[in-house]
């Protein structure tokens, strides 16, 4: 995998961001600290990785594997989320209860993200009356300004928020951009890492799951 470092000035240099481009053609945009064992593969996977759900092709790979980071997430109860600047209507977690929901985490600097939006516009166009909802929580360090121009021009359907103080960041054990999350309506993180064009197969049958339970009487929202 090709790794392309974006340096920053002077003592920010040991939080430069970096660019690593696969062969699906996504960057995964993170921080030294936290990417680079990633890439080299030393992290190793949380206790229970091998009974996996879903197949490793739906998520991003470094060196032929899952990154670690974001598994650890899967078959808990989703992080916290702290969220200001809505676009669209904000969300609590009164209102995303009993939803199948997509958490994208981008930004307008990453072009791989910029790159997924009209995807997640024909996702939620396409299952908006099946109880899924998409959250798109950007950045908190840059970019964030440009985020009401590229809804508009985008014509993005589904809520946006900044994420404070890379709390919501840090929660999710976002290591790269875009991160897509996907919980079921149980609010159990049960996909972590994956691609854009992965997001779907996870989507539908979590809302099957949904459909088939009898405790949801009717569409929630």
């Amino acid at each position: 995998m090709a790794l392309i470092g974006r340096a920053l000035i002077g003592a920010a240099l040991a939080a430069a961001s970096l660019v690593a481009l696969n062969h699906h053609g996504f960057c995964l945009c993170g921080t030294a600290a936290v990417a680079a064992p990633q890439a080299a593969g030393a992290a190793p996977a949380p206790a229970g990785a091998s009974a996996r759900e879903f197949p490793d092709t739906l998520y991003f790979q470094t060196n032929g594997a899952r990154y670690p980071s974001p598994m650890e997430l899967e078959g808990k109860p989703m992080p916290k989320l702290e969220l200001k600047d809505w676009i669209g209507e904000a969300q609590t977690t009164e209102k995303m209860k009993g939803k199948v929901i997509v958490i994208d985490f981008w930004a307008t600097w990453c072009g791989p993200c910029m790159k997924a939006l009209p995807h997640n516009v024909e996702l939620m166009n396409k299952h908006k009356d099946q109880g899924l909802l998409i959250v798109g929580i950007h950045d908190s360090k840059s970019g964030y300004d440009k985020m009401a121009k590229v809804a508009t021009d985008k014509g993005l359907n589904y809520p946006l928020a900044v994420d404070v103080n890379s709390v919501s960041e840090k929660a999710w054990k976002v290591s790269f951009w875009p991160t897509y999350c996907v919980i079921d309506h149980k609010g159990i993180v049960r996909a972590a890492g994956l691609k854009p064009d992965g997001v779907d197969t996870v989507v539908e049958k979590l809302l099957k799951e949904r459909a088939a339970d009898p405790a949801m009487k009717k569409p929630v929202g």
